[in-house]
């Protein structure tokens, strides 16, 4: 049998659902809160794992959820005291599932030998607060016979399938394919005594049974687990029948295959497909756009032939409201919330106060901000690197922060918003905070800075971010190798984004994570510089301004309401017959984080949406440029890194600095 493709996504994503909401109760459980009610949510994501692996073909998942579930239901009945210990193993056994649930999907049978000996293992700690527990699915493999090898029981089984099995996503032939599993199918006859006539009959419902002759050597109920899942919906009888014993004779791959040619499985890997949870109303809201457009467009056929130049204009003006809102619409539909991302590292932070004996509280804050959903898949490495660090480097013990005056729990904040057109996500502690000595001690052993240069906080702390710096007198398995930071950069820049460090001695340290609001479409603002054009983000544009006059060559700053402001020529690099300087009489000042930079443009020509195109080879690591994009008339335009550039000329100014202090 092939399982849809789609089924099996469908199964995946629910699978990993269940699996978050089963960790989530167990650490709610170390908090306190209903406990009645929290255990009763942990049995019914592992009742519901222990059905849908087994209807999907995923045996030792569901044998071994199966064992963990008569445990959680003597333990939701009160059986069994509930402590941290116990909570810890349930904890693992979470980890096994998912261990399973990963194995078995990419058929890696190494790794399935692995934790078919490791499960029972975990399933034995269990015994000791319930003795009368005895997993009888989860069993440790073995070299000897199974005490019935060789004999097997004739069965009789009936199916008939409630009529609305369809609509509930079950495929009948997927219990059939796995009942193949318990053993060799003598007789397969379908069931169609319910099957109306044509015209009455309704695709949507199941009218099909069987009649199945099964040998086996498992028990009744080890048959009956199959069905799990309907069981209480359908009419489900199996009768021991009479007849001899039959020998177990191995079939060949050949007979296996011609067999039961309808039930057979595929070995073929299905591709994995990334999907999104959507607010119905926000489906609402696209469908009803693109129905006005449909419209729309009928209009603007009507008028192009009536070749009336009044309506034409009105039907085109419809038509862009119209395709701006569905840019919106569209947009909207990847933006999730980042406070599931947020909740992920309650485990970890649990798991490390365990392995490192410090006491930490977690909180978040902002988590219904909203981030395009690729946004969020690809910073989570980067926190949680932030994470470690914060809990290794700036946390320290209950007895020192004791000493230094501090509450002997430290905290770790995870916290989210909008700023200045970007989404920001901060990670603090009231830990240590940077050791800017030390950092600078080992830049300077290292070759990275001079000793005989001044430098400030916020350039000392940046070395932080170069590939192997790490301060750390001793590695361990949480940090200390100097392969955390400059991954953070790495990815973040990748997102067009950039990262700010704010850290006190003593007092903590804010990692802070500035990023775009999505990766597709931005509003741009579209200036020309020479016979070059540029995108600039809309949102990081303050204000543009005319001058009077032709600024200075060699100006790095310029004057604005008696305010510095660093200043950049974007016609650097072209050729004087490219541009008339005498005509350069436009400013446009933009802002990323604290800095403002005020460039200096030929035209500029106003809002724009931009699509984002990838750039080439040659420009992909060039901290000036974040991206490109096409214009109405086809020519392209580049997409301006405001927060590289400005960076960029951080170090060009330090960079003179230091040779004029050195001539």
């Amino acid at each position: 049998m092939q399982i849809d493709p789609s089924l099996l996504q469908t199964y995946r994503e629910e699978s990993s659902e269940l699996l978050e909401r089963l960790e989530a109760d167990l650490l709610q459980l170390e908090k306190g809160g209903d406990v009645a009610e929290i255990l009763n949510s942990v049995f019914r994501s592992v009742h519901t794992l222990k059905g849908t692996s087994a209807m999907f073909g995923f045996p030792a998942t569901g044998a071994f959820a199966h064992d963990l579930e008569t445990f959680l239901d003597e333990l939701r009945r009160g059986a069994i005291s509930l402590d941290n210990a116990l909570t810890e193993i349930l904890l693992q056994c979470r980890d096994h599932i998912a261990s399973l649930l990963q194995s078995e999907e990419a058929s890696d049978e190494a790794a399935l030998m692995r934790l078919r000996a490791s499960g029972p293992q975990l399933l034995t700690q269990l015994v000791a607060y319930m003795p009368g527990f005895q997993p009888t699915h989860c069993l440790p493999p073995t070299d000897q016979p199974a005490p019935n090898s060789g004999q097997m029981r004739r069965w009789k089984l009936t199916l008939r399938f409630e009529e609305d099995l369809f609509r509930y996503g079950f495929d009948p032939y997927s219990f059939i394919h796995y009942l193949r599993k318990s053993g060799e199918f003598e007789l397969v006859r379908p069931l169609i005594d319910r099957l109306p006539d044509l015209e009455e009959l309704n695709a949507q419902k199941c009218y099909t049974g069987f009649e199945i002759i099964l040998n086996s050597e498992a028990s009744e109920e080890e048959i009956l687990d199959a069905f799990d899942f309907i069981r209480d919906s359908s009419k489900i009888e199996l009768t021991a029948l009479e007849n001899p014993a039959v020998p177990h004779i191995a079939a060949s791959p050949a007979q296996a295959e011609s067999s039961t040619p309808a039930l057979t499985g595929t070995d073929e890997k299905t591709e994995r497909r990334s999907s999104i949870r959507v607010d119905s109303e926000k489906l609402d809201r696209l469908v009803n756009l693109i129905g006005e457009l449909v419209v729309q467009g009928s209009n603007a056929r009507l008028r192009s032939g009536e070749n009336d130049g009044a309506g034409m204009a009105e039907t085109v003006e419809s038509l862009t409201r119209i395709i701006d809102d569905l840019r919106e619409t569209a947009l909207d539909l990847r933006m999730v919330p980042i406070g599931e991302t947020f909740r992920r590292f309650d485990r970890l932070v649990r798991d490390l106060q365990t392995k490192t004996g410090r006491r930490v509280r977690l909180f978040y804050e902002g988590g219904e901000t909203e981030l395009d959903k690729n946004v969020i898949e690809r910073i989570f490495d980067p926190l949680v690197h932030l994470v470690r660090n914060a809990m290794d480097h700036g946390i320290r013990s209950a007895e020192e922060r004791s000493a230094a005056g501090k509450p002997e729990t430290g905290t770790i904040r995870l916290s989210a918003g909008h700023r200045h057109g970007q989404i920001y996500v901060e990670i603090s502690d009231d830990g240590e905070g940077l050791n800017t000595e030390r950092i600078l001690q080992k830049a300077i052993e290292r070759g990275l800075a001079r000793s005989d240069v001044a430098y400030s906080d916020d350039e000392i702390h940046r070395f932080i971010f170069l590939p192997g710096f790490s301060t750390a007198s001793s590695v361990t398995d949480i940090s200390g190798r100097g392969v955390g930071m400059d991954v953070v950069l790495r990815e973040v820049q990748s997102l067009r984004g950039s990262v700010e460090i704010e850290s006190r001695k003593g007092e903590g340290t804010t990692f802070r994570l500035l990023l775009p609001l999505t990766l597709a479409i931005i509003d741009g603002f579209l200036v020309r510089a020479g016979s070059a054009f540029f995108v600039l983000p809309l949102d990081l544009v303050e204000e543009c301004v005319d001058l009077e006059h032709a600024i200075d060559e060699g100006s790095r700053f310029i004057s604005l309401r008696n305010e510095a402001v660093p200043f950049f020529d974007l016609n650097i690099g072209q050729s004087d017959a490219e541009h008339d300087a005498s005509t350069r009489l436009s400013l446009v000042v933009v802002r990323s984080g604290s800095d403002r930079i005020a460039l200096a443009v030929d035209a500029i020509l106003g809002e724009l949406q931009t699509v984002i195109k990838p750039l080439g080879r040659l420009f992909q690591k060039h901290p000036w440029f974040s991206g490109a994009t096409l214009l109405g008339d086809g020519r392209p335009a580049c997409i301006l890194n405001v927060r590289g550039l400005v960076e960029w000329l951080e170090r060009r100014q330090s960079r003179r600095g230091e040779l004029q202090r050195t001539l």
